[in-house]
């Protein structure tokens, strides 16, 4: 092995001991269905080896329902923590194919009395201060683990859907450890060797 490549291998091996995470944007979509009495259930898995998950988004496209007040909508995360993003809002006000999406960044909730129209919400929970919102579920590591989407319905005799939920964010890889001493020595040691190499090589020393 030449000493340049003696240096590269060195390199290479302390590297592989310590890195840098980076960001990773994603956006997972899953179908939808009918909303009945029972409720719905909906698991989505995120993107495997996400340590923390920042700028947290929830969407639920399509939904209609004809008692949207008899609608709760809840994000539980892998660990069973919950936030709250809409609870008997809408009223009497049926609701036909609006798209919901929350985030904490947000401004203003859905209309407690109705309509409920399209657009973007701060979750409710956050709102009132009964929870804190999507960001702390974010900050406990996901990759693959399901989050849910969790509908509960609050009486019987209101009929509904939704045609997809998505969560989407930016996720940091599970950090790396540092190379630490160890690692500096060792790249040290193999400086040295390499270095004695090079001097041997420039006076032709015997070996």
């Amino acid at each position: 092995m030449t000493c340049r490549n003696l240096l590269f291998s060195a390199v290479l091996l302390v590297c592989s001991l310590g890195g840098v995470s980076q960001a990773q944007p994603f956006s997972v979509t899953t179908p939808g269905g009918l909303i009945d009495s029972s409720g719905e259930f909906v698991p989505v898995v995120l993107p495997v080896g996400l340590d923390d998950i920042v700028g947290l988004e929830v969407e639920i496209n399509g939904l209609t329902y004809t008692r949207p007040t008899d609608l709760d909508f809840y994000l539980v995360s892998p660990f069973g923590v919950p936030a709250e993003l809409m609870t008997d809002r809408g009223g009497a006000i049926a609701i036909a194919g609006i798209d919901l999406t929350f985030a904490d960044g947000a401004v203003g909730v859905p209309s407690q009395d109705g309509p409920i129209v399209s657009g973007l919400y701060r979750p409710e929970g956050l709102d009132l201060g009964t929870d804190g919102g999507l960001s702390p579920l974010g900050l406990t590591g996901s990759g693959g683990d399901p989050w849910i989407l969790l509908i509960l319905v609050d009486a019987v005799g209101g009929t509904g859907s939704f045609d997809s939920f998505t969560i989407r964010g930016v996720g940091v890889p599970a950090a790396v450890p540092a190379i630490g001493a160890w690692g500096l020595v060792l790249l040290t040691l193999v400086g040295l060797v390499a270095g004695t190499i090079l001097f041997r090589r420039s006076f032709a020393l015997p070996s």
